[in-house]
């Protein structure tokens, strides 16, 4: 709960800064489109400037020119009514207004200075280089206006000239005046133009001027649009560098979180399996099938008599009644002994599996005692999951209830996994591959070559089969789907005992390997279902021929186990015969070592099954007392320790340097280590 606790303030966190960027985001643009229109209306200010400028220009101009054609009048009115005298007056006005020319001049200078001083201050207070630079533009335009006003200077130097020629000139105006007075009318009209001209470029300063002052109040309110931006933006940083402080202090609590959801796992894998071990190594659960229609004219011989004991009521009268108990018991018809119900105290062990370790179910007892019924392992399974992988049919077994229960501790606990599947029948001594598909042969040939290798022999510390398919699975349905297939090629014939008697063992291994997404830590649990044919009395079933074979091929290998059983048990701890037959030599890795093992004794309560249901309950009562042993795992990790050692040494064997004696150390060959291995071991 602390770990959600924390993912979801770290997933607000996350949003929540997620939002701020955006925000931020959305202030930049609207900083940026700012900045843009700043720089659109500085251009047009420049634009509006560079129009007024010139405006000014082109208004001196015509008003130079208006000055000059109306002094022209004048001068041309008084020499065409005057004399020479006239003339001399005229340039005498000529140095006048050449005076009037400097002072313009020099108003026109102050008038510049003016306007720099202007331009100084405002690029002294612009903060933008892009002003700079057009004030800078401004400035050289200035100076080439400077370059003007000197070349008036030399104008008027050259109108004082031209007063000191026009008494040269005087003998030429007086041809001129006739001509003057023609061309006075044309004069007066261009005044009158120019004149207008001036009205209309006085309006239009005006205009740019407005247009100017409106522009520059654009220009100050995109600054402090700007400014307030930037102050947002800055606030936003701040509170961007809180959000992250925060966020690495919640990624540093979702760490010590899982840290602590890791130890918490490893705790209650190990809880678990000392739970498990407390149980016993073989648990054994009893199940009484309902008598049958063949059965039920005949008196029950098996009766329940507390939570994990029944007595079984002998066949004469003579005899004394048998009492056995188990870890549980199941018997009747109803919901105490449905397959739900049955498949509760599983479970438990389903989840070992996952956990890592080997977990062997199997089901044993006389033929027709509800043997796989109880596993589910009939031609039914197919049918007992739906599409989702749920249980939908109360009659589904162990096999397909585990199936459902291994995807979902997978699906909890969010696990990397590979589930794979491996399936035998063990018929008349001989393995056959059931992961290979049918083929049109005869029930004695067992397909390709398969080698076994017992579980302490092997590098993986489990049972492996050279030859033999192994199938993926990735889900439940898959697993299920694969399970019926297998099946579907088991050998089942009819006897008089049981209309669908198994001829054979099956044995069904699924392998999970899971990997720790946080830690990378890898476990591999072998989960191994058994369906036992089986024991069987041949003057009662009938059999005969094939079938005949079968049933001592049958007793044979049960008789295997039972040494097997018989070995586990024994306080010596000497050799266990798992090597005796290929059924042994399967379940070596599921029965014995630390390997968790439920035995399912599966029993007939009818009366004449009294003899088969009591030596079924005497075997299952010697599994019961079946101690813990070596891991094989374990033993396989300690061998291959041992052989790198043994070639370690081999390697590095070489004689002592000349002047130093040879140390005094034990031999450690293979047999010594192979000593102290058995040692180890006892």
């Amino acid at each position: 709960q602390e770990l959600d606790r924390v993912r979801s303030e770290l997933a607000q966190a996350r949003e929540s800064s997620a939002a701020d960027l955006a925000r931020r985001e959305q202030l930049e643009k609207s900083a940026r489109d700012a900045a843009s229109d700043r720089d659109r209306a500085r251009a047009n200010f420049t634009e509006v400037r560079e129009q007024v400028m010139k405006c000014k220009a082109d208004l001196l101009r015509a008003e130079a020119e208006r000055d000059n054609a109306t002094n022209q009048l004048d001068s041309i009115r008084e020499r065409c009514q005057k004399d020479l005298e006239n003339l001399e007056r005229r340039a005498s006005q000529a140095d006048e207004r050449a005076k009037r020319l400097e002072s313009d001049l020099n108003e026109a200078k102050s008038s510049l200075r003016r306007k720099d001083e202007f331009y100084e201050e405002k690029l002294k207070r612009s903060e933008d280089e892009s002003r700079r630079q057009q004030l800078r533009d401004e400035d050289s335009r200035l100076n080439r206006e400077r370059a003007s006003r000197l070349q008036y200077d030399e104008e008027i130097s050259k109108l004082r000239d031209e007063a000191a020629r026009a008494q040269a000139d005087v003998v030429r105006y007086r041809d001129m005046a006739s001509r003057v007075e023609a061309s006075t009318g044309n004069a007066l009209d261009r005044v009158h133009a120019a004149e207008a001209c001036c009205d209309a470029l006085r309006r239009r300063l005006d205009d740019l001027t407005a247009e100017l002052a409106s522009r520059g109040e654009e220009a100050t309110s995109l600054t402090k649009d700007a400014k307030a931006d930037r102050e947002k933006l800055l606030r936003l940083s701040v509170s961007e560098g809180e959000l992250r402080a925060k966020v690495r202090d919640l990624e540093k609590r979702a760490a010590k979180a899982e840290q602590d959801l890791t130890r918490e796992s490893a705790l209650r894998r190990r809880l678990h399996n000392q739970i498990e071990d407390m149980k016993g190594k073989i648990r054994v659960l009893c199940r009484v099938r309902p008598l049958s229609k063949k059965e039920s004219g005949d008196d029950c011989g098996v009766v329940k008599d507390g939570e994990g004991s029944l007595t079984v009521l002998p066949a004469k009268e003579n005899q004394e009644k048998k009492r056995f108990h188990f870890d549980a018991v199941f018997e009747g018809v109803k919901e105490d002994n449905s397959q739900a119900k049955l498949f509760e105290d599983v479970r438990h062990l389903i989840t070992s599996t996952v956990d890592g370790y080997n977990v062997c179910l199997f089901a044993y007892g006389q033929t027709g005692s509800g043997k796989t019924y109880t596993m589910g392992s009939d031609s039914k399974i197919k049918d007992a999951l739906d599409s989702n992988g749920v249980i939908k049919s109360e009659s589904a077994g162990i096999a397909p209830r585990a199936a459902q229960a291994i995807f979902d501790i997978l699906a909890e606990r969010g696990l990397d996994s590979n589930v794979s599947l491996q399936m035998f029948e063990v018929y008349c001594n001989n393995l056959v591959d059931l992961m290979v598909p049918p083929r049109k042969v005869t029930p004695m040939d067992q397909g390709p070559s398969l080698k076994i290798t017992l579980a302490e022999h092997s590098s993986t510390g489990l049972v492996q089969v050279d030859g033999a398919k192994s199938k993926r699975v990735m889900s439940a349905v898959d697993l299920v789907n694969a399970l019926s297939d297998g099946i579907q090629s088991r050998t089942v014939h009819a006897t008089k005992m049981n209309s669908e008697s198994s001829r054979s063992h099956l044995v069904m291994g699924v392998t999970i390997t899971t990997t720790n997404k946080r830690t990378g830590a890898s476990t591999t649990g072998k989960l191994t279902l058994v369906d036992l044919a089986g024991s069987e009395r041949v003057e009662r079933s009938g059999a005969e021929g094939q079938q005949l074979k079968e049933a001592a091929a049958i007793n044979k290998s049960l008789s295997a186990l039972g040494d097997v059983i018989n070995a586990l048990t024994s306080a010596e701890g000497g050799h266990v015969p798992y090597r005796n037959h290929p059924l042994t030599m399967l379940m070596s890795d599921s029965v014995g070592g630390s390997a968790k093992t439920m035995m399912l004794v599966c029993s007939s309560p009818a009366h004449a099954n009294v003899a088969e249901s009591v030596s079924s309950f005497q075997f299952a009562t010697r599994c019961k007392d079946v101690v813990c042993g070596s891991d094989p795992r374990a033993a396989a990790a300690e061998i291959a320790k041992l052989k790198a050692e043994v070639a370690r040494l081999k390697g590095s064997s070489r004689a002592p340097p000349p002047n130093r004696p040879a140390p005094n150390v034990a031999p450690r060959g293979p047999a010594t280590l192979a000593k102290r291995h058995s040692r180890r071991n006892g």
